[in-house]
């Protein structure tokens, strides 16, 4: 109000479809882009093209042009050659034995002190820094306000009509992940400092 500049609005009537939208974007973050799975397989990635590019320097400059038939070329020769500074993320991909979800906070676990930052430490004491990973992110589930054309031909301010556009809790990850062929053990162990925090 009282600015000439062009902002984006909607009618009131379309307030149901942006709430519909949001959430949308919301469970899919939460269902999907987040899933363990998902985000496991892109740390894997990550850590190959990392080392991939330590060790050639040259790749700096040449990785944005790059397409995924040079990054799948690059994992499949990796993947099957032990000497590959990439190799261990190269297996873990090509051969699908990505790391395992170890640890999870709940708010229970949380009010126990028993974050991922806590049991990762402990982790690799035990199983070692190459068996475990930790994953933290966030997206936030809040988006800037819009204005709104309401039924009166007023405008109000999206975050007034609408509790959705405020309240909506961010999307956070915070995994631990185990190397696959730790799991086993990993579980009981983990299973082990739970019950012993909780007495």
């Amino acid at each position: 109000r009282g600015s000439k500049e062009i902002t984006l609005g909607i009618d009131e009537g379309g307030l149901r479809s942006a709430e519909d939208l949001l959430l949308s974007r919301y469970f899919m973050f939460k269902q999907v882009y987040y899933h363990d799975v998902c985000r496991v397989y892109s740390l894997h990635l990550t850590q190959f093209l990392k080392l991939w590019i330590q060790n050639q320097p040259s790749l700096k400059k040449d990785i944005c042009r790059m397409t995924d038939n040079e990054v799948l070329t690059e994992l499949i020769k990796a993947s099957g050659n032990s000497e590959h500074p990439g190799h261990i993320p190269a297996v873990s991909i090509i051969r699908r034995e990505h790391y395992k979800l170890l640890f999870q906070p709940t708010p229970e676990t949380s009010q126990r002190g028993l974050t991922g930052d806590v049991i990762f430490n402990l982790a690799v004491k035990e199983f070692g820094s190459d068996a475990v990973i930790h994953d933290r992110g966030e997206k936030t589930g809040k988006i800037p306000y819009f204005t709104v054309l309401t039924r009166t031909n007023g405008l109000e301010s999206s975050e007034k009509l609408s509790s959705i556009f405020t309240t909506l809790p961010a999307v956070e990850v915070d995994y631990v992940f185990i190397r696959r062929k730790e799991s086993k053990r990993a579980r009981n162990w983990l299973q082990g400092n739970l019950d012993g925090s909780s007495s």
